[in-house]
């Protein structure tokens, strides 16, 4: 029920050279190279949240307790500043990185059959580094439900050197909440509810409840601590 799907990345991951690494690494992506092994997300637990989840105030409701997701969470999670400009999303595939490609709509295995090819030789690192950082935005952080790949930021991939200048998580989290409000409509006038498909980077969700339950588990634990002394 989601489109968070890291397997891709761990492919991609398996084959790049130590020049596209060291270029990757100079982004604020660089964290997707340490992926080895594809993320396991808990579909029965995003269902639970999208029967939970708030719209008007952003949070999960959760017994007496509302769970918040916000900008400041995605940074935890994925390690984005909370500065810089807007993202801005082209709806069609252009910039260098549409320039690649001869055919368009472009799909993921189009992406990822072009990153193998260039990755051979050193001679293109840089177009090989922005077309893993579009696979990484198609799967992980902006993935959407349909079969091409749309409204993604391509033509901020045109300069590499300056991804550092915008506000990653502001727009991971706006792409999320959207996603979830659509979810929680969804699952509560139980349109089509078997086919759901969630857009948006759902790892945060799910990372962001472990974390949550981690906390007011010690918490308990602690003051289980203090009155056993008393």
């Amino acid at each position: 029920m989601h489109r968070c799907e890291s397997k891709y990345i761990v492919e991609v991951n398996n084959v790049l050279k130590a020049t596209h690494r060291k270029r990757i690494q100079a982004t604020p992506f660089r964290w997707c190279l340490e992926v080895d092994n594809a993320l396991e997300i808990n579909c029965p637990l995003l269902r639970e949240v999208l029967r939970r989840w708030v719209p008007q105030g952003e949070y999960i409701r959760v017994s007496q307790h509302l769970v918040g997701l916000s900008v400041y969470d995605v940074c935890i999670c994925l390690g984005f500043s909370m500065v810089g400009k807007c993202v801005e999303f082209d709806v069609d595939v252009s910039g260098i990185v549409g320039s690649l490609f001869e055919k368009k709509p472009i799909t993921l295995r189009d992406i990822i059959n072009k990153i193998k090819n260039l990755v051979v030789s050193d001679d293109d690192v840089d177009n090989a580094c922005r077309l893993y950082l579009l696979l990484c935005f198609t799967v992980f952080y902006f993935p959407r439900t349909s079969r091409t790949v749309t409204n993604m930021p391509f033509k901020v991939l045109d300069n590499l050197d300056n991804l550092s200048d915008y506000n990653w998580a502001e727009s991971v989290h706006s792409f999320l909440i959207s996603a979830l409000n659509h979810g929680c409509k969804v699952v509560r006038e139980k349109i089509n509810t078997r086919s759901l498909n969630l857009a948006g980077s759902v790892v945060v969700v799910q990372v962001i409840i472990v974390l949550r339950t981690f906390i007011f588990l010690m918490h308990l634990h602690n003051l289980l601590i203090c009155l056993t002394l008393l």
